[in-house]
């Protein structure tokens, strides 16, 4: 279910269909390569989440495309917005989501940089009442089977999956292969990560410009041979993982409440 595809009556209706949960597909638009669509994280965030709902009834937000990607600025199509922003942002949709009846809301990343910025969310809505509960996948990168699916590409082909990289270029090829430019793909030598940092990074130190550092052309991965095959069971593994998540939260009726008793001490401090 397509919350931007619905009238009002059967937003209001599919609530109960539902269980009451939303998920919001999170992303940016920043270059990826010179081959794939700017908006490729928030796109394929969607479709994960609108296959997803094949299996297990959910509704399903627009993409979120306020991401985190202050250090992506020197990249031509990217669009930085301040954090602030993005977290006010973030927390506007959610409490806007749930005062139309949708109380649970699972935040499906799938940008590199939106973690940070996704757990300072979190420690930020333990600071008032709630009357609604939001969901973050623990996993890397969404779950097992995403996972599996990536690495069996990686394994059976030799691409890596960096940014702007196989899998990415797989999923590309399965969902808009209209978008992507084949001919404009960079060279492989070009997403290997430069170490210009010397000394700073051989101690384990970050700075803020480690990535632009590590990758000037904003690419960190090749998949020259990672087809719209692969990229088909890539998507089916991860729509199979974010169904279980929906699973889960639907059944879900402990957390809240938990957040409440969470507030209420909160308030009244007692050993």
């Amino acid at each position: 279910m397509r919350w931007n595809e619905m009238t009002a009556r059967e937003l209001v209706e599919a609530r109960d269909k539902c269980g009451g949960v939303c998920i919001l597909p999170m992303g940016c638009i920043e270059r990826h390569g010179s081959h794939l669509p700017v908006g490729i994280d928030y796109m394929k965030a969607w479709h994960f989440s609108d296959m997803a709902a094949q299996l297990e009834p959910v509704m399903v937000f627009p993409g979120w495309y306020f991401g985190s990607l202050s250090e992506a600025s020197f990249a031509p199509g990217t669009i930085v917005f301040p954090l602030d922003l993005c977290v006010e942002c973030l927390e506007a949709v959610c409490s806007e989501i749930a005062r139309n009846g949708y109380k649970k809301i699972l935040l499906l990343n799938s940008h590199g940089g939106n973690p940070p910025l996704i757990n300072y969310f979190m420690q930020r809505f333990c600071e008032k009442d709630r009357d609604y509960m939001v969901y973050y996948p623990s996993a890397s990168y969404i779950g097992k089977r995403g996972w599996a699916a990536m690495k069996k590409l990686a394994d059976e082909t030799g691409v890596t999956n960096g940014h702007g990289g196989g899998y990415e270029t797989a999923v590309s090829r399965y969902l808009f292969p209209q978008c992507v430019n084949e001919e404009m793909m960079l060279p492989k030598e070009l997403s290997v990560a430069e170490k210009r940092l010397g000394a700073v990074e051989e101690a384990g130190l970050k700075v803020p410009i480690w990535w632009f550092a590590a990758h000037p052309h904003h690419y960190g991965g090749y998949g020259k041979e990672a087809t719209a095959e692969y990229g088909k069971e890539i998507c089916e593994a991860f729509a199979a993982d974010i169904a279980d998540y929906v699973r889960v939260i639907k059944a879900d009726n402990t957390t809240l409440g938990i957040f409440k008793e969470f507030r209420e001490k909160t308030r009244n401090p007692q050993l």
